[in-house]
């Protein structure tokens, strides 16, 4: 989908899919890299996201909005969730 100025992002957590559609851009903050921005062309990407404010630009023009929370480990069982929030971000 690249060559049509968009592509495919879906945010998840262990219990769902939380976005799952095509965008333009995602700036977001991942656990090892920081904030960072994905353009269609981008290397696929799967990797944990850190508490943030994640912008999804749909291909609309619309902004999706997503908070990256941590939430604390015995509540939902992954066995990561001490360390990072409990989402994955597969751009």
């Amino acid at each position: 989908m690249a060559e049509s100025g968009r592509f495919r992002v879906e945010v998840v957590s262990p219990e769902r899919v939380l976005f799952s559609g095509d965008a333009k851009q995602v700036i977001t903050r991942t656990l090892d890299g920081g904030e960072i921005a994905f353009l269609p062309g981008h290397i696929s990407f799967l990797g944990a996201l850190v508490e943030n404010h994640t912008r999804i630009y749909l291909s609309d023009g619309k902004v999706q909005d997503l908070a990256v929370l941590k939430v604390d480990a015995p509540s939902c069982g992954h066995p990561l969730a001490e360390n990072i929030a409990p989402l994955v971000a597969r751009l």
